[in-house]
């Protein structure tokens, strides 16, 4: 019955997903990749990585401390809350000044400038709010919210179509989910003082949210790095290549909230269960990127013909990288419940130095086949030591219980 629910909840995380997913990188951008020149369109898509980046960093830091700990006298004493403001305040000076430089970029209004501010503060605000439905194990409500989240989204079109302003779009999928958020959870409501716990709850979120960032900046950098130094028509090309092979990356990713949901009561995992896991998931990651691999040309042909045929050159380049990196986002929840936080760090900003060296080696040297070459190593060589970090804690785990058996 437990393993039932356990699928039954992972089908509905990536339904929550998959549903944004498709409203997003299926119908929106593609709709947008038509009605714009290719600069402004990969200004777009750079731009709000950005904001994503910054937003979901703090956010899902504050969100996975919470559901780690399930303190709830914390809860109840407002520590979260106290944070989740310091958070806010980083969050808004850091965008308006992501928001300026890419202002250089292509000129924005002051009202888009300010859209994409206040943009970044609701997304930190619902990607830690949402924890409520996690820490009760409820995504039938996880589910409900991506409804939320994909209307907005849908709503926001329809008065970018009628102002010509796109920055609406991203607006209206938050404000939708904020609303949804607030009348079905407490956790804003909880109070707004500090604890003795709130040094440790702080310092805890601060090194998640430099981890999460370093792990996020890797999914996110490709655009960043991109936009500056070849321009928005690559960026366009490179995220047409990428589009499925996130697909693929955005269906197991829900997976591991599902995961660190269910272990954060468990002690330890033995050697065949993790191994079990690792098979499962390398096996699912495969085959889906296979079946994307296949059917690239003519999806990608359908939603943005004007890309298509540079974004074929890059394809399997871009399916490899995704399928690595997925495999390093299943590790992720457990190199997270069972080893000290500081690993988080390590790996991750490890991970990102090799990222930002490699591809940018690789780039100069062969291209953009070479940056995503880069890429690839960089996710490879993260991957193993994760797995060597998890199996050497293991090792010492069980030296010491059985030195404690010993005597």
């Amino acid at each position: 019955m437990r393993n039932k629910k356990i699928y039954l909840d992972m089908v509905l995380n990536i339904g929550s997903a998959g549903l944004t997913v498709a409203v997003l990188q299926v119908l929106i951008y593609p709709l947008l990749s038509r009605q714009l020149d290719a600069d402004t369109y990969g200004f777009i898509i750079s731009i709000f990585s950005f904001v994503i980046l910054i937003s979901d960093s703090l956010g899902k830091s504050i969100n996975n401390i919470r559901l780690i700990r399930n303190d709830e006298n914390s809860a109840k004493n407002g520590d979260y809350n106290v944070i989740l403001s310091l958070f806010l305040v980083i969050c808004l000076l850091i965008t308006g000044i992501g928001v300026a430089f890419y202002n250089m970029q292509l000129s924005m209004s002051i009202t888009q400038k300010i859209i994409w501010v206040v943009v970044a503060g609701l997304t930190l605000i619902n990607a830690y709010i949402i924890v409520y439905f996690r820490i009760r194990i409820n995504y039938v409500k996880v589910f409900i919210n991506a409804i939320f989240d994909s209307a907005g989204l849908v709503l926001g079109y329809i008065v970018y179509r009628l102002n010509g302003d796109y920055v609406y779009i991203f607006l209206f999928e938050q404000v939708l989910q904020l609303i949804f958020l607030i009348k079905t959870t407490n956790l804003l409501k909880e109070p707004f003082k500090r604890t003795i716990n709130f040094r440790k709850i702080l310092t805890d979120c601060i090194l998640l949210a430099i981890s999460v960032f370093l792990s996020q900046s890797v999914v996110q950098a490709d655009k960043l790095l991109l936009l500056p130094m070849l321009g928005g028509e690559v960026v366009a090309v490179y995220y047409t290549a990428t589009l499925l092979g996130k697909v693929v990356y955005l269906a197991m990713a829900p997976i591991t909230s599902v995961i660190l949901s269910y272990i954060a009561g468990v002690d330890s995992l033995s050697k065949q269960q993790f191994k079990k896991y690792m098979i499962l998931s390398t096996g699912a990651c495969f085959v889906l990127s296979i079946l994307m691999i296949i059917i690239s040309r003519p999806i990608l042909g359908l939603l943005f013909p004007a890309y298509v045929d540079g974004a074929m050159d890059l394809i399997v380049y871009t399916t490899i990288n995704v399928f690595i990196y997925t495999l390093v986002s299943l590790v992720n929840p457990i190199v997270m419940k069972y080893c000290d936080i500081y690993w988080q760090i390590v790996i991750n900003g490890v991970g990102a130095l090799l990222y930002i060296v490699l591809s940018l080696i690789c780039l100069k040297i062969y291209g953009i086949v070479g940056f995503c070459i880069g890429i690839a190593i960089s996710h490879f060589i993260k991957l193993i030591i994760m797995l060597f970090v998890y199996s050497r804690k293991k090792k010492i785990t069980k030296e010491r219980e059985e030195l404690c058996d010993g005597k």
